[in-house]
C-alpha cells in the first residue's frame, strides 16, 4: 500500500533552524545543536524523511544547509536500512527521487550518494520503482532529469561495479542499458561522457545484459572515434584498454581499427589523453596481437613512444636543479652530505615545485627508482616511477611510454630490433643529450625481451655505454648508461662465455675488466647521484656473474666498498649495505677462508654502528644485512659477536620494558599520565627494529651455538620470552619463536625450568591465522620434544590435535607442512602409543610431506619416528603401503640400521601378499619400482 508522507511545518522549521545554527563557530552552540539533533533522531520516527525533504525540496534554502541535511542523512542510513519499520525507508526513497533532477550539481551528487548507499545495502531488487523512474527521466526531454539520472546510475556503478556480489547484473538492465547506449550519439557532451563511463564501470562485472549487446556497444564506441571532444577520447581510450585486458579473445577482431586510433591519439597535445593512449600498450601486449600490426604502424608506434620517453620540461628542470644542489654540496665541505634531499625539497618549493615533493620522504629514491628495481622482475622497470615521479605520486607519460615500448618489444621479441635500430641510429648522433638519453633508456628497457637477437650487437652497444660513462659530461646520460649496463648484466656474461668458447679469451677478459672498472670507479665518485646509479647497476651485475666471475676481482671490489663507506651519505650507505649482503651470499666460501675479505665487509657494516641511534630506521638496513652476512661468514664473526649481541639485547630489553610499562599504566586507567606516556612511547625504538634485532640474535645463535649461553645469562631476555611470544604484533611473535627455537636447540639449560610455563603459550600460537608464527612455533616445539620429551606428555593431546589439523591441509606453505611432519614424527619417536592411535587419519599426508624434510638430523629422527608409529599400528602399512614407499624412496642415504627397518617392513608386507606381490609390484609407479630394485636388489 502506497503511503504518502507530508512534513509538519513546525517540525521542519525547528530542524532547519538547527541546521543553520550548526554553522555558528561557537562550541556551546555546536554542542546544543548536536544534542537537539540527537534528540530529534531518537524521538522522531520520520526524522530522516525531514532531512531528505530539506535536501531535495527546500529549494529556497542555502546550499550549505541542504548539504548538511544530506550529510546527516548519509550518517543515519545504516540505522534506517536496518530498522524493523521499513515504511519510513519507503517514504525516504520517494523523497530522494525528487533530488535526482535538482538544478544544483552538488545536491544531485549528495542525493546520488545516498541512493547508491541504499542500493548497496539492500540491492536494486528492493527498489524496483527506481528503474522505472530512471528510464522515465532518461527518455524525457528534461536535460536536468537526464543528467541527474545518468549521474545516479554512474555513482552506483562506480561504488559497486567491481563488487561481484551486488545485483548489478539484475535482469532489469536489459531495459536500462539500451536506453543508456543511445546517449553515445547524444549532442550533449556530458551525456555521451556519462554513458561511456557507465558502460566502463560495468565491464568488470560484465552483466549478461552487456554481453548480449556487446556488438552494439562496440559499434557505439567506434561511432565516437571521430568525436570532436577531448573528454570523449580520454574515456574511449580507457575503455579500449580495459576491453582488451578482459576480453582479448573478443577484441582481436577489432584491433585493426583500434591500433591506428590509439597511435593517432598519442600524437595529441593533451597530457591526460596521451597518458591513457600510452597506457593502452601495456594491455595490448598478448602474443596473439602481433599479426594485427601493420609494418608502417609498428615503425610509427616505436617512433612516437621514443618521442614520448624524452624527459618533459618539468622533469628536466627538476633534474637540473638537483645537479646544481649536488654541485653545491660537493664544493662546500661544511655542508653535510645528508642534507642534500632537504636542500633539494626546499629549492623545489621556492620554484613552485613543492607539490612534487609533498608526499615524498628523505629516503625516496627519486631518479634511481628504476635503477633500484630488481632485474629479475620483468615489470620492475616501470612499476617504480622515475625522475621524482615517485614523490609526485603520478604515473607520467615517460613512464607509460617506456612500459609500452617494453611491452611492444615483448610481442615482437627479436624482430623488434629490425624496426628499432634504424630509428635509433639517427638519435645516437643528436646534439641533444636528452634525445641520446632516450636511446640508452630504450636499449635498457628491451634488454630482456630481445636478449637473443641483441647478443650479436653487444660488442658495439656495451662499448657505447662505457664510452658515455667514461667520457660524457652530461650526468643524466652517465646515470642512465650505468642503469642500462646493469640491465644487460646477464647478456654481458653470456657474451663473455661465447667469446671464451670461440677462443677469444683475451677479448672476454678485457670486456669483463672494463665493465668492472667502470662500475668500481663510479661507485667512489664524488657525485652522490652517480654513486647510487653505479652501485645499483653493479649489484645487478654481480648477481648475474656469480661467484666464479667475481672471485678474481673480489679484493678490489671490497676495497672500493671500503672507500665508498667513508664518503657515502646515509641514503647511499643503504645501497652499499645491500651490496655487502649480495656479495656475502655469492662468495660465501671465499669469505670463510680469507679473514681480510670478511673483515672488509663487516667493517663497512659497522662503520656507522656507533653513530646510529637505536630508534633510527637506518639501523634496520644494517640489521637486515647482518641477517644475510652472519650465516655466510661463520668463520670470522666471533670478534664482532659480543658487540652485535649487546646492541640487540639493549634494543629488545628497552622496547619490551617500555611497552610493558605502558600496558600496565593503561590497565590502571591512570588518565593523568596520558601525555607523559605518549611522549615515553615516542622515545622507544619502533617495534620493527626490535623484530630485526631478535632475528639477528637468532642468526647469531645458529652460528655461535652454545658459545652464546654465557652472554645470555647476563641479560633479561629469557625472562622476556613469555612476553615476546604473546606480543600483539605477529612479526614479534614470529621472530621470538625463532629465537626460542635456537635457544632450545643450542642452550636448552637456559629455559629448562620454564618449559612447563612456555608450552601452553606455544601451543596456543599453533593456529593458521598467522602461518609464519605457527611455523616457527611448531619448529620450536620439535626442538623441545627432542630436548625434553618428558615435559611433553601432559600436553600431548592438544599438540596432536593441532598438528593433525595442519597436516591434513596439503595446500599450506611447504615449510609449515615440513615442520609439522617433523613434529608429528618426533611425537611418534617419543610417544608412539598416543600418536599411533590417530595414524589412520594423517598417515597418507604425512608420507607425502616427508619428502620436503631437508635437514639431515631432522630427516633421520623423523623417519625413525615414522617407523615407531608403524610398529605400533601395523595395519596402516597394509592399507597404505604405496604411500610408505613414496616416503622412503625420497630418503637417498638413510643410516644402515634405519634402512634395515625399511627392508623389514617391505618384507613383512611382501609376505602378506605372497603370490600377489609380483602383480602389485608391477602396478607401482616406475620410480618406486626402480628405487626398490636399486636399493633392495632382491626385487
Amino acid at each position: 500500500m502506497s503511503v504518502e508522507w507530508k512534513p509538519i511545518e513546525r517540525v521542519c522549521s525547528e530542524i532547519l533552524e538547527l541546521l543553520n545554527q550548526s554553522f555558528v563557530f561557537d562550541n556551546n552552540v555546536q554542542s546544543k545543536v548536536l544534542l537537539q539533533l540527537e534528540k530529534f533522531n531518537n524521538s522522531l520516527e520520520d526524522f530522516n524523511n525531514y532531512l531528505a525533504f530539506l535536501l531535495c525540496r527546500s529549494l529556497g534554502q542555502e546550499l550549505k544547509v541542504r548539504q548538511m541535511a544530506g550529510l546527516i542523512l548519509k550518517n543515519n542510513l545504516i540505522q534506517i536500512i536496518e530498522s524493523k519499520n521499513q515504511i519510513y525507508l519507503e517514504m525516504l526513497k520517494k523523497e530522494l527521487v525528487n533530488g535526482i533532477p535538482d538544478a544544483n550539481k552538488v545536491i544531485r551528487t549528495t542525493v546520488n550518494c545516498v541512493i547508491s548507499q541504499i542500493l548497496s545495502k539492500s540491492g536494486f531488487h528492493s527498489w524496483p520503482e527506481l528503474y522505472e523512474i530512471l528510464i522515465e527521466f532518461l527518455t524525457s526531454e528534461n536535460e536536468l532529469a537526464i543528467e541527474g539520472s545518468l549521474e545516479c546510475i554512474l555513482t552506483f556503478c562506480e561504488d559497486n561495479g567491481g563488487d561481484q556480489e551486488t545485483d548489478l547484473c539484475d535482469s532489469n538492465l536489459d531495459e536500462l542499458l539500451p536506453v543508456i547506449l543511445k546517449f553515445f550519439q547524444s549532442k550533449v557532451v556530458k551525456f555521451r561522457m556519462y554513458a561511456i563511463k557507465i558502460y566502463y564501470e560495468l565491464l568488470l562485472p560484465m552483466p549478461t545484459s552487456l554481453i548480449s549487446t556487446l556488438t552494439d556497444y562496440l559499434k557505439g564506441l567506434f561511432y565516437l572515434i571521430d568525436d570532436s571532444e577531448l573528454v570523449i577520447h580520454i574515456e574511449l581510450v580507457k575503455t579500449f584498454s580495459l576491453l582488451i585486458s578482459i576480453r582479448i579473445d573478443y577484441m582481436l577482431q577489432y584491433l585493426d581499427q583500434i591500433i591506428p586510433y590509439i597511435i593517432k591519439t598519442m600524437k595529441e597535445n593533451d597530457h591526460q589523453l596521451v597518458l591513457e593512449a600510452c597506457n593502452f600498450w601495456k594491455y595490448c601486449s598478448f602474443k596473439s596481437c602481433k599479426k594485427y600490426f601493420k609494418e608502417d604502424e609498428i615503425r610509427e608506434l616505436i617512433e612516437i613512444l621514443l618521442e614520448r620517453m624524452i624527459l618533459s620540461k618539468f622533469d628536466r628542470s627538476v633534474f637540473e636543479n638537483e645537479q646544481k644542489l649536488q654541485s653545491l654540496i660537493e664544493n662546500d665541505p661544511n655542508i653535510d652530505r645528508d642534507t642534500l634531499h632537504k636542500y633539494y625539497s626546499y629549492n623545489k618549493s621556492l620554484n613552485g615545485f613543492d607539490d612534487a615533493s609533498s608526499s615524498g620522504s628523505e629516503d625516496d629514491e627519486d631518479y634511481d627508482s628504476i635503477e633500484n628495481s630488481d632485474s629479475e622482475n620483468e615489470n620492475s622497470e616501470y612499476e617504480n616511477s622515475e625522475v621524482f615521479n615517485k614523490n609526485k605520486g603520478e604515473w607520467n607519460i615517460r613512464d607509460s611510454a617506456a612500459e609500452g615500448f617494453e611491452r611492444i618489444a615483448k610481442i615482437f621479441k627479436n624482430d623488434f630490433l629490425l624496426y628499432f635500430f634504424p630509428l635509433m641510429k639517427d638519435r645516437l648522433i643528436s646534439k641533444d643529450p636528452y634525445v641520446r638519453e632516450v636511446v640508452v633508456y630504450a636499449l635498457g628497457q628491451i634488454a630482456k625481451s630481445t636478449s637473443e637477437a641483441m647478443l650479436e650487437h653487444l660488442p658495439e652497444i656495451i662499448p657505447y655505454f662505457l664510452q658515455i660513462i667514461n667520457e660524457e659530461d652530461e650526468l643524466i646520460l652517465k646515470r642512465k648508461s650505468l642503469w642500462a649496463l646493469g640491465k644487460y648484466s646477464k647478456n654481458i656474461i653470456e657474451l663473455v662465455y661465447n667469446l671464451i668458447d670461440t677462443e677469444n679469451e683475451e677479448n672476454a677478459k678485457e670486456l669483463l675488466l672494463n665493465v668492472f672498472q667502470c662500475f668500481l670507479n663510479l661507485m667512489v665518485d664524488e657525485n652522490q647521484l652517480l654513486q647510487r646509479s653505479a652501485i645499483n647497476g653493479f649489484t645487478k651485475f654481480i648477481r648475474a656473474i656469480g661467484d666464479k666471475g667475481i672471485s678474481e676481482h673480489l679484493l678490489p671490489i671490497l676495497e672500493n666498498i671500503s672507500i665508498a663507506s667513508e664518503k657515502y651519505s646515509k641514503r647511499n650507505l643503504l645501497l652499499l649495505y645491500d651490496l655487502c649482503g649480495t656479495i656475502a651470499e655469492i662468495v660465501q666460501e671465499e669469505l670463510n677462508t680469507k679473514k681480510d675479505y670478511s673483515d672488509l665487509i663487516l667493517q663497512v657494516l659497522f662503520k656507522k654502528w656507533q653513530d646510529i641511534e637505536d630508534d633510527d630506521p637506518h639501523l634496520l638496513a644494517i640489521f637486515d644485512n647482518l641477517n644475510v652476512v652472519i650465516p655466510q661468514i661463520t668463520s670470522f664473526i666471533t670478534p664482532y659477536c659480543e658487540t652485535i649481541f649487546q646492541r640487540c639485547v639493549n634494543i629488545i630489553e628497552t622496547t619490551v620494558l617500555g611497552y610493558y610499562a605502558i600496558e600496565n599504566s593503561d590497565n590502571n586507567n591512570n588518565n593523568n599520565n596520558n601525555v607523559n606516556l605518549e611522549n615515553f612511547e615516542k622515545s622507544l625504538p619502533p617495534k620493527i627494529i626490535m623484530v630485526f634485532a631478535i632475528e639477528v640474535l637468532s642468526n647469531l645463535y645458529d652460528v655461535m651455538k652454545e658459545e652464546l649461553s654465557p652472554l645470555f645469562l647476563q641479560t633479561k631476555i629469557i625472562e622476556m620470552i613469555p612476553y615476546l611470544i604473546q606480543d600483539i604484533d605477529s612479526d614479534v611473535r614470529e621472530v621470538s619463536f625463532g629465537l626460542l627455537g635456537s635457544i632450545t636447540k643450542y642452550s636448552f639449560d637456559l629455559i629448562n625450568q620454564d618449559v612447563n610455563e612456555l608450552l601452553p603459550l606455544l601451543i596456543n600460537q599453533i593456529n593458521l591465522d598467522y602461518s609464519s608464527v605457527c611455523n616457527n612455533a611448531i619448529w620450536t616445539l620439535s626442538e623441545i620434544i627432542i630436548q625434553t620429551p618428558e615435559s611433553i606428555e601432559p600436553f600431548s593431546e592438544p599438540i596432536l590435535e593441532k598438528l593433525i589439523k595442519i597436516i591434513k591441509i596439503l595446500s599450506l606453505e611447504k615449510n609449515l607442512l615440513e615442520n609439522c611432519a617433523i613434529a608429528l614424527n618426533f611425537m611418534g619417536l617419543h610417544y608412539p602409543e598416543i600418536t599411533s592411535i590417530h595414524l589412520n587419519i594423517f598417515f597418507s599426508n604425512l608420507c607425502f610431506v616427508m619428502k620436503l624434510i631437508k635437514r639431515e638430523r631432522d630427516k633421520d629422527l623423523a623417519y625413525r619416528g615414522l617407523c615407531n608409529l608403524i610398529q605400533k599400528n601395523p595395519q596402516v602399512l597394509l592399507d597404505r603401503f604405496s604411500h610408505f614407499l613414496e616416503a622412503i624412496c625420497y630418503y637417498k642415504n638413510p643410516k644402515k640400521d634405519l634402512s634395515e627397518v625399511f627392508l623389514m617392513f617391505i618384507n613383512e608386507y611382501k609376505e602378506t601378499k605372497k603370490e600377489n606381490w609380483i602383480e602389485e609390484f608391477e602396478s607401482l609407479p616406475l620410480r618406486i619400482q626402480e628405487f626398490l630394485k636399486d636399493k633392495y636388489n632382491d626385487y
